[in-house]
Formats: structure tokens, sequence, C-alpha cells
């Protein structure tokens, strides 16, 4: 196989990984630096994140704020999960912040409602400019990353999740909270640098001032930027205590037995998930879940021969059929034979969610005004 660089290609023989993505490379015994030395690579972000959570333990609650914490909170597994623990385990004081955006996902909204009717928290769904949103995002569906940093082959949702960051830090900044918890996974928190000040500088750097300021307060995004980091809230990232035990599964199970959760994590997703795989498939010849894809191959909970598979069929669907002006019954037939690989015959609602997002995937791109070649 010849990468996007003209150069040989193969997939790790662990993994599904290959050297089109970003920062992986193939070493001669045919293993990715991703399999080998991943963790080592990425070492610093869990440390730092550790070392937060166990502040956080050791400091909340604390009578003299109005809020121990502030939770990002998307309406997903893994935000409500830690809502719940959060609020009914360890009786911490939540506002639990959500940023209202153009692509959200409607069961994502109603689990929202749901936690608000069901939990004793309090909650804000700030809303974005949804104009400057969509030019952001339209920046970042056009720009490439650096091949040699791993995870860039993911810019847009880095791009969206820089600006949900921002606005979730700048009002525990104003409200004076002490900790903002990211409901980030342990693939997440390898790939998260929770740095407040350096994500600034990245947003800008991908989008722009002119588009930084349309979205943040200026004079709000200096003040942060210029302050003394003891006097900044702290990034929190619980599922650092899980690294090894955590399972998505057992998350949904859990929250479903207690009726406070509908859908999955694949319709919880927002709708640009079938145009960021455009822009992973067409900037790097891999997908957008790859590392995903991959870490369960490692751990044994897919085979890899149809895992590649997957991954070889899916780009035929996003690059040659997604991008059509009309899309044929025998290209639906084909969409969803290659959805069967990925879902089971009980996973009827998750197929048909992926199927609605990659038919609807051409509209979406006109809404950001990203051209689809």
């Amino acid at each position: 196989m010849i990468n996007l660089n003209g150069q040989f290609n193969s997939s790790c023989k662990k993994c599904i990984l290959d050297n089109n993505y970003p920062g992986v490379t193939i070493k001669e015994s045919g293993v990715c630096n991703c399999c080998n030395d991943m963790f080592d690579n990425t070492f610093h972000n869990y440390k730092k994140a550790l070392v937060n959570y166990k502040k956080m333990k050791k400091s909340a609650p604390c009578d003299e704020k109005q809020y121990d914490c502030l939770l990002m909170f998307s309406g997903g597994k893994d935000s409500y999960y830690l809502l719940n623990k959060l609020v009914n385990k360890h009786k911490l004081r939540v506002l639990g912040f959500s940023l209202k955006q153009p692509f959200e996902s409607e069961v994502a909204l109603d689990n929202i409602s749901v936690a608000i009717k069901k939990l004793g928290f309090d909650h804000m769904h700030f809303t974005v400019n949804s104009t400057w949103y969509k030019k952001a995002m339209k920046i970042a569906f056009n720009k490439k990353g650096d091949p040699e940093e791993l995870f860039d082959e993911r810019i847009p949702c880095t791009t969206c999740g820089y600006i949900t960051e921002i606005s979730a830090f700048i009002m525990a900044y104003k409200l004076d909270i002490p900790y903002i918890v990211y409901a980030n996974d342990p693939l997440q928190i390898l790939n998260t640098n929770y740095d407040i000040k350096e994500d600034i500088k990245s947003f800008i750097k991908i989008c722009g001032e002119k588009t930084a300021y349309k979205l943040f307060d200026k004079k709000v995004i200096e003040s942060i930027v210029k302050e003394e980091q003891v006097n900044l809230p702290v990034f929190i990232t619980p599922y650092v205590e899980e690294m090894k035990t955590y399972n998505a599964e057992n998350i949904i199970k859990e929250l479903k037995e207690e009726n406070l959760y509908q859908g999955d994590s694949v319709q919880t997703y927002c709708s640009l998930v079938s145009l960021l795989n455009y822009y992973s498939y067409s900037k790097y010849n891999s997908p957008f879940f790859g590392h995903q894809m991959a870490q369960s191959v490692r751990l044994k909970e897919a085979d890899r021969e149809k895992t590649l598979e997957y991954i070889d069929n899916y780009k035929k669907v996003i690059l040659e059929i997604a991008t059509k002006d009309m899309i044929s019954e025998d290209d639906i037939a084909f969409i969803k034979k290659v959805l069967r690989l990925k879902f089971s015959e009980n996973e009827r609602e998750k197929l048909q969610c992926e199927f609605e997002n990659i038919k609807n995937m051409r509209d979406i791109a006109k809404t950001l005004g990203v051209e689809l070649s």
C-alpha cells in the first residue's frame, strides 16, 4: 500500500495504525510507536492529570466557594456518569456547563434535560456565537495539521474542543470556581495538555485572532494569559483513576439502570462525525476514530482483520458516496453493508444513527461552507 506521501505503507502488526496517521511510525519490528511507547510519549499529560485530581480530592468541598467545581457536561455517557458521581457520591456543589452549538445531538440534549430534572445541581447552557463558531470550524476543516504530531488527524474536533474548553474556563474564572472537570476517557487523558494558556495560543494559531476575539472577550482572554497559574482554575479528569479499569459499556449500563441516560455513544455524537471522518481520510488517509479502534484491537475487544476491512470500506463510503449530490439505492445498500461490519444485529439503532449522519454529511458541509472534492 502507498500512503499519501508516496511512501510504502503497512499496518502495525499489533493494532491497525499505519504511518498515514500523524505522529505514527512503523518500527522495523512491524509494530507502531503507539503500541511500543505511546504512554511514554504522553506520560506528562497523565502525570499532570493525576496530580490535579489528587489535589481536588484533598481540597473539595470548600465552604468558601459557591461551587466546588464546574463540570463540562455534554450529555454523553462519560460526563453524565461523572455528574451523578460528583453530586450523589461525593456531595459536591457542581455547576454543569454545556455549550450550545449548531451540531449538537438531540439525544445528548435530551440527556441534559433529564439530568437537570433528576439530579440536584445547577446548570448553564451557554450559547456560542453561531456565525463565528461556524467560521472557526470552516477554517479548521480547511487546515492540515502537523504530520509529526500525534492525533492531528482530529484538528476540527480539537478546534471545537478548544471553543468548549475556553468558554467553560472563562465562566469558571469569572465565578471563582477552583476546578473544571473534564469527562475525558483514558485515551483522551493522554491526548490532553491541561494548560489553558497553551490551548488559547493553539486555538488562535488555528483560527486566527479575529475569530478568537469574536468568540471570546479579548480583555478576559488577555487577563487569563497574564494571570499567575496558581490563581487560575485547575482542570480535573477523574477517569485518570481508571486508566486500566475504564469500561464504556458498564458506564452506560449503570446509568440506564438508574433511568438517567438514553441512547449510546454513537447517538450522542455531534452531527459533524462523518465530516470529521472526511477530514481525516482526505487529509491523512486515516479514519477519525483510528486510535480508538487501535486500542480495541490491542485489548482484543475487536478483530484486527475485520477492523482493517471496515476502515478500508468506510473510506469508500465517506470519500466516494457521501460526497455525491444524490445517493442511489445501491449506495445505500453498500453503506449499510459496511456498517454491519461495525454494528451487531442488536445495534440497529446505532447503525441507523450513523447511516443518517453519513447521508447528511454533504448538507452539513454546505452549512459550514466546506467544499467536498
